[in-house]
C-alpha cells in the first residue's frame, strides 16, 4: 500500500512541475533570439554576411556594375564566381561579434580592389524600409535592382548612408559593393523602418584624412545634414557634415 501511495505522489509532483515548465515558444529569451532583422525597434546591425573577393574592379563589374541592375542570383558559401580570364573566387561566410565588419584584410585586399558583402533579410509582408550603411559602399542592389552607390571615400562613417528600398514580402536578397582606398574596408549595415532614429555616441566617427611623413590630419566624420541622390526611382542620403562653414580638423605635425 505504500508502494503505491509512493508512486502516486511521484506522479503527481511530475504533471505539477509539467504544467509549472514554460513553452519554449512562448520564453522571452527565445522570443527575442527569433525577432526580424529589419525591426525598427531593434536597430540592429548585420553580423553574419556572405562576401566575395578581394577582386578587380573589372571582375566587379562582371558580377555586378554600378549603374545598372545584377544577374547574380542567390550565393550560398562555397559557391565559386567564374569570370571572363577563368580565374574564380568563392563565396564565403563571414561573421563578426561587433556591428563594424573588417571582412577582407585578412584576404590581402589591396589599394583599388573591390568586394561584395551580401545578406538576406525576411519580411513578413512588402513595404519601405531604410538601409543604414557605414563604410566605402559603391554600389546597393536589393533582389537584383540597383539602389544606388556613393563615390569613392576613406571615411568610415556608422550609418554615414541612408538608401530607401522596397522590401518584398518573404526573402530579400541585399547586395553591397565596396572598395578599398587606402587603408582596410569597414562595413556595418541595419535594416530598419523609414524615419527610425538612431544615435551615434558623440555624433562624431573620426578618421585619419591623410598621414604624410610629417603631418597627420583628423577629420571628424560627423553625420547630421545629408546630400540627396536619386537612382531608378530610389533615394539615397549620403551624409556629410553640418558645421557652419567647414568641419573642424585635428592636425599633427612631427618634428
Amino acid at each position: 500500500m505504500s508502494r503505491l501511495l509512493i508512486a502516486a505522489f511521484l506522479l503527481g509532483a511530475g504533471l505539477c512541475v509539467n504544467a509549472q515548465a514554460p513553452d519554449p515558444a512562448t520564453n522571452a529569451a527565445a522570443s527575442a533570439a527569433r525577432r526580424d532583422l529589419w525591426l525598427g525597434a531593434e536597430g540592429r546591425y548585420v553580423r553574419r554576411w556572405l562576401l566575395l573577393g578581394p577582386v578587380s574592379a573589372a571582375q566587379a563589374d562582371e558580377v555586378a556594375k554600378p549603374g545598372g541592375a545584377t544577374t547574380l542570383g542567390e550565393v550560398k558559401s562555397g559557391v565559386e564566381q567564374r569570370f571572363a580570364d577563368n580565374s574564380t573566387a568563392a563565396w564565403r561566410v563571414q561573421g563578426s561579434y561587433g556591428d563594424i565588419l573588417d571582412g577582407f584584410s585578412a584576404a590581402g585586399m589591396k589599394d583599388g580592389d573591390v568586394g561584395f558583402a551580401a545578406v538576406t533579410v525576411e519580411r513578413t509582408a512588402a513595404g519601405d524600409a531604410t538601409l543604414l550603411l557605414g563604410g566605402n559602399v559603391r554600389g546597393v542592389w536589393v533582389n537584383g535592382a540597383w539602389m544606388g552607390g556613393g563615390e569613392n571615400s576613406p571615411a568610415f562613417v556608422i550609418d554615414g548612408t541612408e538608401v530607401g528600398v522596397r522590401l518584398s514580402a518573404g526573402t530579400n536578397r541585399i547586395l553591397l559593393r565596396v572598395e578599398r582606398v587606402d587603408r582596410p574596408v569597414l562595413l556595418a549595415m541595419r535594416v530598419v523602418e523609414p524615419g527610425f532614429i538612431g544615435q551615434v555616441a558623440g555624433g562624431l566617427s573620426p578618421y585619419i584624412a591623410s598621414d604624410t611623413h610629417d603631418l597627420l590630419k583628423i577629420l571628424p566624420g560627423a553625420r547630421p545634414r545629408a546630400m540627396t541622390r536619386r537612382s531608378a526611382g530610389k533615394s539615397s542620403r549620403r551624409v556629410a557634415g553640418s558645421w557652419p562653414r567647414r568641419p573642424p580638423s585635428a592636425r599633427c605635425r612631427w618634428n
